[in-house]
């Protein structure tokens, strides 16, 4: 057990420098304006608990894996891992051109190069603030799936 207290301690450590798109299962308050609206029943410009706690309560419960209306903290843990190892491969997929497991300074900028290629939208060699913004990385396998933050559960 320790050791798997590590690598969630690992993977927390990571999320929260910024570098691994953890999110938690609980409310997660929307984000985009169409997402948001969508979740406004009464179209006041708000949201209620009334109307939050029901996503909430899907998201959250979807880790209840024995049914028992509980998310235990090993139930959490491994959601948590799930997250890790498809964060890994999805990593190892996008970055690791050779396949062999690792990654190195070489293919990061093989991959930096190609996807700035893609934002680069003027062709001036360079990415612009409005390009960068307007740039969505969208890998193969996701092509075609909204955002996780836009989601309709």
């Amino acid at each position: 057990m320790q050791k798997l207290s590590f690598t969630i301690l690992t993977a927390v450590l990571v999320a929260s420098a910024g570098l691994l798109p953890v999110k938690a299962a609980g409310p997660g308050f929307p984000k985009q304006e169409k997402y948001f609206n969508s979740l406004d029943g009464d179209k006041d410009g708000k949201l209620s608990i009334a109307e939050i706690n029901p996503r909430a309560e899907k998201r959250l419960f979807k880790l209840d894996q024995n049914a028992d209306s509980n998310v235990s903290r090993e139930e959490i843990e491994t959601w948590l891992l799930k997250g890790v190892e498809r964060r890994r491969e999805s990593m190892l997929a996008d970055y690791d051109a050779n396949r062999d497991g690792a990654i190195t300074r070489e293919e990061l900028t093989n991959f930096l190069a190609v996807e700035l290629g893609k934002a680069d939208k003027d062709g001036d060699g360079g990415l612009s603030l409005d390009e960068s913004r307007a740039y969505r990385f969208v890998r193969a396998d996701q092509a075609g799936k909204p955002a996780e933050e836009d989601e309709e559960d």
